[in-house]
């Protein structure tokens, strides 16, 4: 088959047994059946319950929505234990309910949805991250919060009186060594990790790829290296597709 006739498929042989996964910071609630809905806590004994009862389905997949890190533990057990996940985002997950005509949004409604959202769209699998790129990943997210304590700090600092803006460059200055040191250790971990400096290499090479872009998808984007450039390049988002009206 020609490339461009390629496309990803992530749909088994056999039919996938979905469960919906609703993750939070306390619980989390899933449903094997779309009916009945089950807490446990969100922590290693309740990923254990999780997977001993998934475990007697015939291809479990699970679909979990990105919960703002909450569920990058469960996810992980389960990966780690051969179980099909799929990590989705909220806003398309929503806009299914809208469609659905679902406006009810409960954990146990939410639930039984991302199973339906999973039957239907069949959304691409996760990948496990490396335990170098989940610590890439903290060092990014941290990166990210200072540099947005920056941007508010600066747009504070545009309306400030005197007294206060005094207190608001020494926070900016505090903020800017802080943003050093990060880079500084994000730099050097992707040094000291063969996989991750290769990768690194290759994409500094392209024009416009700086270290932030690189460490980026070398933190967020595991598939590098192991699925084609069309494939990545939808993954990504940068991929044109047509639009006729």
């Amino acid at each position: 088959m020609s490339s461009h006739c390629k496309m990803e498929i992530t749909k088994p042989e056999e039919p996938a047994s979905y469960v919906g996964l609703d993750v939070a910071k306390e619980l989390l609630d899933y449903t094997v059946d779309g009916v009945k809905v089950q807490s446990v806590k969100n922590n290693p004994t309740g990923y254990q319950q999780i997977e001993r009862e998934i475990r007697r389905l015939t291809r479990p997949r699970v679909v979990c929505e990105a919960s703002g890190g909450y569920e990058r533990q469960v996810v992980a057990h389960l990966l780690t234990s051969g179980i099909e996940v799929c990590v989705v985002q909220p806003g398309r997950v929503r806009s299914f309910a809208h469609a659905e005509g679902l406006l009810a949004k409960t954990d146990a409604i939410d639930a039984c949805l991302l199973r339906r959202y999973g039957e239907k769209i069949q959304p691409r699998l996760a990948v496990a991250a490396t335990p170098a790129a989940s610590i890439l990943r903290e060092l990014l997210e941290h990166r990210r919060q200072l540099s947005d304590q920056q941007v508010a700090t600066r747009s504070r600092m545009e309306l400030a009186q005197p007294t206060l803006r005094k207190l608001l460059e020494q926070q900016l200055h505090f903020l800017d060594e802080q943003l050093a040191q990060v880079d500084e250790l994000i730099e050097e971990h992707i040094d000291g990790d063969d996989d991750l400096r290769g990768k690194s290499e290759r994409m500094r090479q392209l024009k416009g790829v700086g270290p932030v872009l690189a460490a980026t998808l070398l933190a967020y984007v595991p598939e590098l290296g192991q699925i084609e450039d069309a494939q990545l390049s939808a993954l990504v988002g940068v991929a044109p597709f047509a639009r006729e009206r």
